[in-house]
């Protein structure tokens, strides 16, 4: 999906690819990450925030929830991270990162509240009046007043299998009644999920309903409160989006794939961010006229199509790229050319990983032609093995 992309603007990370499988510095299914661009990108993206005044919290399981880029990313000034799930909350935590949103996409489960709460959460979203209760009861023990967002949705809304949650739009004044009765918890702003989509035919990222729907509650609820709250925006959130937010009334965004380029409208090359990562595997074999390389790093809505295949740049060849079938384990990823056993794949798509059984190999100083790499993590942002130095 992006490779024609990676090919054109960052050519090196494609030969550091290369060079960490063919010296076996790396294993197959592990994605290279240029730290150099996606600090890069990261700066970028703030200097465009701030101008409008947007304050960006980072998202990071589209990278493994990588501690490292997270203190980078902190050190630029970002307020910190946006983690997905309760999981993500804890690498966060395990790693001294400052978590600024949690419990938008998945709510955080009653054993884990009063470990978030003690620790340090900016903004809280929740989407029950139950679960308003169990945080109200734990900062009640704790003597801490907690700000929250309300997630809303619409009938008209789009809302993805598996996302399925929020408050709906017509009961939003009897949950607000009852939340002004819980003492130590601030309604500070509302949230909705997603704000933007990339439309393929107008090859441009569009405000969907969503987005509206957060619009009309954030009038009724600034009514109902008597102040300003915060208007948290993500999905999409890139530095050609940032003036988008501000101008529809946003406060907040959440960048996660423009931190490493992959943003839809990236795969013509029309985003600003620079490619930054790249997903490296190996030729393992040949079967019934087709070239197999190992998986375990697919995500499936990827799209991946082309793959480089060689030892190096120079040598490389673009084949097409077989999508597994998603209804079954991605063990290998076929190629429809032929190719020698051990060869170098590499390839651009968008991923979640997360979601995978990859590696992360991290590499500093690709833009200086001098990369070193810094450490391997797992799909989790656990260190397997530091190298730096």
């Amino acid at each position: 999906m992006f490779l024609e992309t990676l090919m054109s603007r960052n050519q090196e990370l494609i030969e550091c690819a290369f060079k960490l499988q063919q010296q076996q510095k790396i294993e197959p299914d592990t994605y290279v990450l240029d730290l150099d661009a996606i600090i890069e990108n990261a700066k970028q993206l703030k200097q465009e925030a701030d101008k409008y005044h947007i304050d960006l919290f980072f998202m990071t399981k589209q990278i493994g929830r990588n501690p490292y880029v997270c203190k980078r990313l902190v050190e630029l000034g970002y307020s910190g991270a946006v983690v997905v799930d309760f999981r993500e909350a804890r690498v966060m935590m395990k790693n001294n990162i400052p978590i600024a949103h949690a419990g938008h996409l998945v709510q955080i489960p009653d054993g884990m509240i009063q470990g978030l709460i003690e620790y340090g959460v900016e903004y809280l979203t929740i989407y029950s009046i139950e679960k308003a209760n169990q945080v109200n009861d734990v900062c009640r023990k704790l003597g801490k007043q907690q700000k929250i967002y309300l997630k809303v949705v619409s009938k008209e809304d789009y809302v993805y299998p598996g996302q399925e949650s929020g408050v709906e739009i017509d009961q939003l004044e009897k949950v607000i009644s009852e939340l002004k009765t819980l003492k130590y918890l601030e309604i500070a702003g509302i949230t909705a999920f997603p704000c933007f989509l990339y439309d393929e035919s107008e090859e441009e990222v569009l405000p969907v309903s969503n987005m509206y729907t957060l619009i009309d509650a954030k009038k009724r609820i600034e009514s109902l409160l008597g102040k300003k709250i915060q208007v948290n925006m993500p999905s999409c959130t890139q530095k050609q989006l940032i003036q988008k937010i501000s101008e529809h009334g946003g406060t907040q965004g959440e960048p996660g794939n423009s931190l490493t380029g992959t943003i839809p409208n990236n795969r013509l090359g029309k985003a600003s961010e620079m490619p930054a990562i790249a997903y490296v595997t190996e030729v393992s074999h040949q079967f019934r006229g087709k070239t197999y390389c190992y998986g375990g790093g697919v995500y499936t809505r990827g799209k991946m199509d082309n793959a480089l295949v060689g030892t190096c740049r120079a040598d490389a060849k673009l084949v097409k790229v077989e999508q597994p079938n998603c209804e079954n384990i991605d063990y290998y990823i076929p190629l429809l050319n032929d190719a020698q056993v051990g060869s170098g794949v590499v390839m651009s798509f968008r991923t979640q990983i997360f979601v995978t059984r990859s590696h992360v190999a991290l590499v500093e100083g690709i833009s200086k032609k001098s990369p070193r790499l810094i450490g391997i993590y797992d799909a989790q942002g656990q260190l397997i093995s530091e190298l730096k130095g």
